[in-house]
């Protein structure tokens, strides 16, 4: 049978598939993508942390080489902040590439249902506290530490606030808590305070606090979640409530109200952790979010039972800033997951396996009118403030801050600048209360990248010792030296190392480097007291002070064994350093090759080219950026000494993975679509600018209301009827018309009792041949024929053609 020439209809889509061809083959939206092989970082012997915590770290290194923020680095994975760590035999460009880093979705029925919750409540709806905004808080942990897991004896206990440490938060001690209220801080937030089973009384703290204008945060103890017995099957309403009614018996008390010192409780840090417990079974973000909801109903049955007055003491968690997916499948990215849980597991705790002992309305109206949103983050407050708090709108009006800011490896004027901008917006927000400095005192027990944090540093001197203290973790009730306090980080970076003064002038505060607990400061030290030098039950001051792992570190333990040179080859960085060497820095051997093996002593030995690990990342075409300047800076002998300082700072000098002089090479960048990930600038339909989609959306628009009126105005002239597709014996497509009265039409159609087509002829006739078809009878789908067909090469050419497809003529 002879082709039918193409009706309008078809002759109209054709025309459309044009446009769509013509902008899915226009330059796509892309990335440029950088990449570079570190020789002698084994891939293989990099544990799952460490390529966490070096896609996190390295980040910055890249952020200062570009003059970029964060946010506008994505590893191979889409994700923010970070860069891809891959076997150096990974081919970079065979990732898919995401069209997104985090998805930060939310339906219209949840939208609605906080809204209508909110006004729900009425008056109970939360209104931003004065007494937090804007929020200058820093966190203090400050363990009396001076080693890794204190040395052989452990970790001592966490409380801070228990009266035994007031040796160094007291006025007459180091006085801790004067000094984080000079840089211009305005509350301290702790970890500890509550749950840690300590014997000591807390309120001597909470009263210093308060004369010194200073707000109080105190913490509950997240790791009572991971002790047997406490929380089973991640219900906490028990555990919570009993910490709660001791903190009242220690101090947390005052008359019938909290302790006017204590403005938030934090019930848990980062509990998201909690799905990759063993116990969290199935895995899943339900057993993160039943936590909070019984912690939260245990601290309201506390206050009911003891008869304390919530007043303005909010509740909050600290959520990591690990890009996770919210319980009900909503939200994904940083932190902002854990606003979504809250805000729908409170309305439906159910979602969570998880029912309030506490009446509902009662429940939630305390959430409403108590919470604030909580996250913790080492990444600089540009990227922050472009992940969350542009989008924070669905979560308003609950206040929202920052537990903890990191800044780690920020140099000191950005951390400066941050602060500040923090403070702006803070002043001006009506959602934001500000943010809380992480940390006063470096974390000498964790080790690692956990010592970038403090604004302090320990001396050598020790000024007194705290009384015995001891809890439930730390039974042994024990002394500790109280040691002077320092600027000088000098494991930082020079430009990084200045974080006290950064904190200090945003705030409009000061360092006072005269004080008596700063180290060399003899002559100002008379009035320092300590209430106890006596023997411990465990350990002798003498053992204290003979220079076990609580005695003073000496210089070349606290600072880093980086080199001071990188030998840097072309645009390869590399960096040769004596494992086993203990010495000053000024005494480290040089190398004069980047071949060279490590000197002698070294336990390493120069590994081969395979042993190495590939760096890739990505930035979105508009960040400004061009590959001429990628590869120069990312290529240049500065960028490699410093990305390879980076690494062994991160790893130690003792890492398995380090296998001789590291070095950055085969360093490149091309230009990847969307589209496509071998550098081509095709685009697919999902990339289509949407200007075409508008043109299309107008031209479809037309074209289907002729339509509309063309079937109106032949329904004036013929009765409609309907198509019923006939299978017959010969194996071939037939079309009849059906009016479904029995009077017989057919004599409409261009011949004589339908239409019938072979099953061999090309698809394009059978179309055609359907359409005419449909000039007389009721509109079909042309798929309703193909589904009667049982012949292979027939079927093929009609499955899946739909409606649109069908021309249909007057």
């Amino acid at each position: 049978m002879p082709a039918a020439a193409p009706s309008r209809r078809v002759r109209s889509l054709s025309f459309w598939g044009l446009v769509v061809a013509f902008a899915t083959s226009a330059p796509a939206q892309g990335f440029l993508q950088w990449s570079g092989d570190l020789q002698n970082l084994s891939f293989a012997d990099l544990d799952a942390d460490e390529v966490q915590q070096l896609s996190a770290d390295l980040v910055a290194d890249i952020v200062r080489a570009l003059g970029i923020n964060a946010s506008d680095v994505l590893d191979l994975d889409g994700r923010l902040g970070r860069v891809s760590l891959l076997s150096p035999s990974a081919d970079v460009f065979a990732h898919d590439i995401a069209r997104a880093a985090a998805t930060t979705t939310t339906t219209t029925t949840t939208a609605s249902t906080t809204t209508s919750t909110l006004a729900m409540l009425g008056d109970s709806a939360v209104e931003t506290s004065a007494v937090l905004s804007p929020l200058r808080g820093m966190t203090y942990s400050a363990l009396p530490c001076t080693s890794r897991e204190c040395g052989d004896h452990g970790l001592p206990s966490q409380n801070l606030e228990q009266d035994g440490y007031a040796a160094q938060w007291k006025e007459t001690g180091r006085d801790d808590l004067g000094l984080i209220a000079g840089l211009g801080a305005n509350a301290v937030r702790l970890y500890h305070s509550l749950g840690s089973g300590s014997i000591h009384h807390q309120g001597a703290f909470l009263d210093r606090a308060t004369a010194l204008g200073l707000k109080v945060m105190p913490g509950f103890n997240t790791d009572l979640a991971f002790q047997s017995g406490n929380c089973p099957g991640f219900d906490c309403f028990d555990t919570w409530r009993t910490a709660t009614l001791e903190g009242f018996k220690h101090g947390f008390r005052r008359g019938d109200d909290w302790h006017p010192a204590v403005v938030l409780l934090v019930l848990f840090n980062e509990p998201d952790h909690f799905e990759n417990l063993p116990s969290c079974m199935p895995k899943g973000a339900w057993c993160r979010v039943k936590a909070v909801l019984s912690a939260l109903d245990g601290v309201l049955a506390a206050e009911r039972e003891a008869g304390v007055a919530p007043g303005r003491v909010k509740l909050a968690v600290t959520w990591s800033f690990a890009i996770r997916t919210s319980l009900d499948g909503e939200v994904e990215g940083p932190a902002i997951f854990g606003f979504q849980d809250m805000q729908v597991a409170i309305m439906e705790p159910h979602l969570a396996g998880y029912t309030p002992r506490t009446e509902i309305r009662a429940f939630q109206d305390a959430f409403y009118s108590r919470w604030a949103h909580g996250l913790n983050t080492q990444a600089p407050w540009s990227f922050v403030r472009d992940v969350v708090a542009r989008d924070y709108g669905r979560f308003s009006p609950l206040p929202w801050f920052l537990g903890e800011y990191g800044a780690n490896s920020l140099e000191a004027s950005v951390i400066q600048q941050d602060l500040e901008s923090m403070q702006s917006l803070a002043s001006q927000a009506k959602d934001f209360l500000g943010v809380v400095f992480h940390e006063y005192q470096t974390a000498y027990e964790k080790g690692g990248t956990e010592r970038n944090f403090g604004v302090f540093g320990l001396g050598e001197e020790v000024l007194g010792y705290t009384e015995e203290v001891c809890d439930t973790e730390a039974p042994s009730c024990t002394t500790w030296p109280v040691r002077c306090l320092s600027t000088d980080l000098s494991w930082l970076q020079l430009a990084q190392a200045d974080r006290a003064p950064a904190v200090a002038t945003a705030w409009q505060g000061s360092v006072n480097a005269d004080h008596p607990s700063m180290c060399g400061n003899f002559a100002a030290r008379a009035t320092f007291t300590t209430s106890s030098t006596k023997t411990t039950t465990t350990m002798s001051n003498d053992r204290a002070d003979a220079g076990d792992d609580r005695s003073a570190l000496n210089a070349s333990e606290l600072k880093t064994s980086l080199p001071q040179d990188a030998l840097l080859n072309g645009t390869t960085a590399t960096l040769a350093f004596d494992m086993n060497d203990t010495e000053d820095d000024n005494s480290r051997s040089e190398s004069t090759s980047t071949t060279s093996a490590p000197p002698q002593g070294s336990r390493m030995l120069l590994a081969s080219s395979s042993s190495g690990t590939r760096l890739a990342c990505k930035f979105r075409d508009g960040d400004g950026l061009s590959q001429t300047d990628i590869a120069r800076k990312l290529g240049s002998e500065e960028f490699g000494a410093q990305l390879v300082e980076h690494i062994i700072f991160v790893l130690g000098n003792s890492s398995p993975a380090v296998q001789g002089s590291l070095g950055l090479n085969n360093a490149k960048v091309v230009e990847v679509s969307l589209g496509g990930g071998d550098g081509s600038r095709g685009g697919s339909v999902e990339d289509v600018p949407w200007w075409v989609w508008l043109i299309i959306g107008i031209g479809l628009a037309l074209l289907f209301s002729g339509k509309f009126i063309a079937k109106c105005l032949a329904r004036t002239f013929r009765k409609r009827r309907k198509q019923q597709p006939v299978y017959d014996d010969d194996h071939d497509y037939h079309w009849e018309c059906d009016d479904n009265g029995g009077e017989d039409l057919d004599k409409n159609m261009p011949a004589e009792g339908g239409i019938t087509t072979n099953n061999d002829e090309p698809a394009e006739v059978i179309i055609e041949i359907a359409a005419q078809a449909e000039v007389y009878c009721d509109f079909r789908q042309i798929v309703d024929v193909a589904g009667e067909s049982h012949d292979g090469v027939a079927k093929s050419a009609l499955a899946g053609i739909q409606v649109d497809d069908i021309v249909f003529e007057i």
